[in-house]
């Protein structure tokens, strides 16, 4: 829909969107926020891969499933909460976002947690949270080289 549309600078998605479809916003790099309503309940793949200026996006408790590569490449993302509603995240979800010192993860999604953040496993992610998982998740995760510090809620 806006796919490398370098000049758009922020998005107000409207309450009819239920979707946000695949590369929806793709190559983006001017856009530095984006609103998503509660009646969105799934990001497409690639739906903000490379928004390089997006520093904040808020994901309502509307939506179930993340997109493969969603927000990969959002290398001004510092954090991100994935709200419980999320049961789906796709791999590499936020891979490559190299400023993302924090991120909360619901303990029920269906994805390997170790797997959202590949091209990151040289950057520090500062905190990682993540509700109500159980310790052999962490020590997964630890197993995959990721220098994190972790909280169970």
């Amino acid at each position: 829909a806006f796919e490398d549309c370098s000049s758009l600078t922020s998005v107000t998605i409207p309450n009819s969107v239920t979707s946000i479809g695949n590369s929806a916003f793709r190559g983006c790099s001017g856009l530095t926020s984006v609103t998503i309503p509660k009646s969105v309940t799934s990001i497409g793949d690639w739906a903000f891969r490379d928004c390089s200026g997006l520093t904040s996006v808020t994901i309502p408790n509307s939506v179930t499933s993340i997109g493969e590569r969603a927000f990969s490449g959002c290398y001004g993302l510092t954090s991100v909460t994935i709200p419980n509603s999320v049961t789906s995240i796709g791999k590499y979800a936020f891979g490559n976002c190299s400023s993302l010192k924090s991120i909360i993860i619901p303990s029920g999604t269906k994805q390997k947690f170790a797997r959202l953040l590949p091209d990151n496993k040289d950057k520090l992610v500062e905190q990682m949270i993540i509700i109500g998982s159980k310790r052999k998740k962490l020590e997964n995760i630890l197993k995959k080289g990721l220098k994190l510090m972790m909280s169970i809620l």
